[in-house]
């Protein structure tokens, strides 16, 4: 990699070594000479380059490994691409306008992003290897690219405590403990957070 960190990679490897010279002139030697056709020297901005395959290229520097859909869909520094583009689709109503709020719990994901979490297997589901930092930083992260107001806040219910639940409103701090109430009037707030 480009930081000078080293990754393991596969590759098929011909039994016998002249052969191999031969796959490795005409496949990785061919792929950089390509590469270096492009001219990317220039005086005005560096260029970006995207290779796509699995081919690992001698002293080639890489700066990112991406999956093809996280190329595709311009997340390819989004550490989260799979939950975030899932969650964005859940999240986003017509006019690509937010829902007005979500609950983070696997039971909230349930009842308040219905259409796409119809059941709470599908919520736990999506939830597993997410704790609560995982998704306010993907909830964040998804608020800002879109421009979306966002304010988090803890809620607990009202009789019987428990332990606080995460949500997300879409609206500016100042109206976060109205809508909050609005849209779950069994719980109460704990403790709200600034905009982001």
């Amino acid at each position: 990699m480009r930081d000078g960190t080293l990754l393991p990679v596969t590759s098929r490897a011909h039994p016998d070594q002249r052969v191999q010279v031969m796959l490795e002139q005409t496949r990785e030697r061919g792929i950089l000479q390509a590469i270096a056709r492009l001219r990317l020297v220039a005086p005005q901005a560096p260029k970006r380059v995207v290779i796509l395959g699995c081919t690992p290229l001698p002293d080639f520097p890489v700066s990112i490994l991406a999956p093809f859909l996280s190329v595709a869909y311009g997340l390819e520094d989004e550490p989260d691409p799979v939950g975030y583009r899932r969650l964005e689709a859940a999240l986003s109503t017509h006019g690509g306008r937010p829902v007005r709020g979500v609950r983070m719990s696997a039971t909230g994901l349930a009842s308040d992003l219905s259409r796409d979490f119809a059941i709470v297997c599908a919520a736990k589901e999506f939830r597993r290897g997410r704790d609560t930092g995982a998704l306010d930083g993907l909830i964040r992260r998804i608020a800002a690219a879109r421009g979306w107001p966002l304010s988090l806040i803890d809620l607990t219910k009202k009789k019987g405590g428990g332990r606080p639940v995460r949500a997300g409103v879409f609206c500016r701090s100042s109206n976060a403990a109205e809508l909050a109430k609005s849209l779950w009037p069994e719980m109460e707030l704990v403790v709200p957070e600034g905009v982001v």
